[in-house]
């Protein structure tokens, strides 16, 4: 976890009634199955489990669990967010103004739609800044990924047979977990946003999520209209999560310290906030 993410999460939990931080990510497939034998045996007909969790940080951990008939893609992801958000305003009657969000790396996360609906959401008035961070790839150490190896844990001896005594067990496992104590929510079936907004995004974003072009931060603000911003929503985006970065590159002999030469590396430390971008999304 960045220390800006970090601090993030800490404003937001200053911040009750108008900010909401939240964390999305999958579990590993392969420790979601049924029928579960106590990971002694596997089952060559098993019925495949797809568990996403989301902690909205300061208020609760829901685990989304979808079985073969539902994708995972965005517009799986695009539903749990806009579920957070309504949950949201049946706890507060209203919308929060800011929202942090981090996502995992994997295409369900990391797409154009996700992004296109973020900006319809400014656009319409119901947020005032969106700030969505992509986790890096390895990430390790966040919290969401600790709640997924409790689970691994209670699992890895139980032997389970049902899907009620599968959710059963989930809740089991965070039920001291206060406040986050787990709610755990079946879906059967979700809109087909990607269909419906696809012909609205500019045909020429793309490659955003790949290899050197990656861009890790995407900033969402609400602004008046204007021929640059036509929807009112100024949209940022910039490598890195954090200001400051430091690189490990392999770099060539004479250009490293004694101490790199020794290593076959050089240590950069990069500050981008002058790579920060500016653009109309679309």
């Amino acid at each position: 976890m960045t220390l800006c993410c970090l601090c993030r999460r800490i404003e937001a939990m200053q911040n009750p009634t108008t900010h909401m931080s939240i964390i999305l990510d999958g579990m590993a497939q392969s420790h979601t199955v049924m029928p579960w034998m106590a990971n002694q045996k596997e089952f060559s007909e098993a019925l495949p489990l797809h568990i996403q969790g989301v902690i909205e940080h300061g208020r609760r951990l829901v685990l989304y669990r979808t079985f073969h008939n539902l994708t995972s893609n965005a517009n799986l992801v695009i539903y749990i967010f806009l579920a957070h958000l309504e949950r949201w305003y049946i706890d507060n009657h209203r919308f929060p103004e800011v929202v942090y969000m981090q996502i995992d790396g994997g295409s369900e996360n990391a797409n154009k739609f996700l992004l296109a609906i973020t900006e319809l959401l400014l656009a319409l008035g119901i947020e005032s800044k969106v700030v969505m961070t992509r986790l890096p790839v390895g990430h390790t150490h966040e919290d969401i990924d600790s709640k997924f190896a409790m689970i691994w844990v209670a699992f890895r001896t139980s032997s389970v047979w049902t899907p009620d005594a599968y959710a059963r067990k989930l809740k089991e496992v965070f039920k001291s977990q206060k406040p986050e104590a787990a709610q755990v929510i079946d879906l059967f079936v979700v809109p087909d946003f990607t269909s419906w907004i696809e012909d609205c995004i500019d045909d020429h974003f793309s490659r955003w999520t790949k290899e050197e072009n990656t861009q890790h931060q995407w900033k969402f603000e609400r602004v008046p209209r204007s021929d640059y911003f036509p929807l009112g929503v100024r949209v940022w985006y910039r490598a890195y999560a954090s200001d400051e970065v430091t690189e490990i590159i392999e770099a060539p002999p004479d250009s490293r310290s004694e101490y790199g030469r020794k290593l076959g590396w050089c240590i950069i430390s990069l500050y981008n906030i002058a790579n920060l971008l500016t653009t109309d999304a679309g």
